[in-house]
């Protein structure tokens, strides 16, 4: 907690279903704008109102595959064995596996806007998993999902 906003750190590892292994690097922090106001023997947490929360639409098969793919990335860089050696141990076809790894480099702006629910109507959980040719660029990532 800070004097203007709330951290929410995302362990991406408990979300796909393992132990954390204290490396935060690739957890996810959301933010929300907040105050604290004190009055007498209690506190109370106010956020104000805007409009886009309302307009809020999270899509939890979305927000599931990217944290997958974190942990997919995560688990490559810890490893000294191949992409298809890492997939064979984390029990994933090595097709499947390696696009998770690419997903993995999405830009950090995406990958917020997708956790807070606030991406294009048009990128969808299957779109995104059949993305073959995820550019390493970041403008072209914002461009090929319609964030631009």
């Amino acid at each position: 907690m800070h004097q203007d906003r709330i951290d929410l750190r995302v362990a991406t590892d408990r979300l796909c279903g393992r132990e954390p292994d204290g490396d935060e690097t690739s957890d996810i922090i959301l933010s929300v704008k907040a105050r604290i106001i004190n009055g007498g023997k209690q506190s109370r947490i106010v956020i104000p109102p805007t409009e886009a929360v309302q307009n809020i639409k999270r899509d939890a098969s979305l927000i599931k595959l990217v944290a997958k793919a974190y942990a997919a990335r995560k688990a490559v860089e810890a490893s000294n064995a191949s992409v298809n050696e890492v997939a064979k141990a984390e029990g994933h076809d090595k097709d499947y596996f390696a696009r998770l790894v690419r997903l993995g480099y999405l830009a950090p702006d995406i990958s917020t806007a997708i956790l807070e629910g606030r991406q294009p109507a048009t990128l969808t959980r299957i779109r995104l998993a059949r993305t073959s040719n995820l550019p390493l660029d970041w403008n072209e990532q914002r461009r090929l999902f319609g964030f631009e």
